[in-house]
């Protein structure tokens, strides 16, 4: 019982604070058929993903051994860390929702957001 409703916090804050990058395919939702995003706002959802994947994984081993009054603390924690990220990269928490579907469906904004993820500088490493 402990571990399913460990497996049920994880799972809401993944899905609250945007899950790290899958490229799945699944179904379009009609308002994002035709919807087209700048370099720019890719570009700011690439860092900001960078940013939301580090903070996911630094929580996530929180939430395990955390009870239920523990984890929906840090799941606030996580959450307001989360909008702080992608806010600093000048996206809402709406707009990046949205890229990060668009992301999971459209194999061309994937894949354009794969290129700036791999032009993003990571944490602890040096660009040469």
């Amino acid at each position: 019982m402990m571990r399913s409703s460990v497996m049920a916090v994880v799972l809401a804050l993944v899905a609250i604070a945007g899950a790290p990058l899958t490229w799945a395919q699944g179904e379009q939702a009609p308002t994002e058929q035709s919807k087209a995003y700048t370099d720019a706002e890719l570009k700011s959802f690439a860092a900001a993903a960078v940013d939301v994947h580090r903070i996911n994984s630094n929580y996530l081993p929180k939430l395990a051994d955390a009870n239920p009054a523990e984890q929906r603390q840090i799941e606030k924690q996580a959450l307001q860390e989360t909008t702080r990220a992608v806010e600093k990269q000048g996206l809402t928490s709406d707009k990046y929702d949205e890229i990060l579907t668009a992301a999971q469906t459209k194999p061309e904004v994937a894949k354009k957001v794969e290129q700036f993820l791999n032009e993003t500088p990571r944490p602890g490493t040096t660009q040469l």
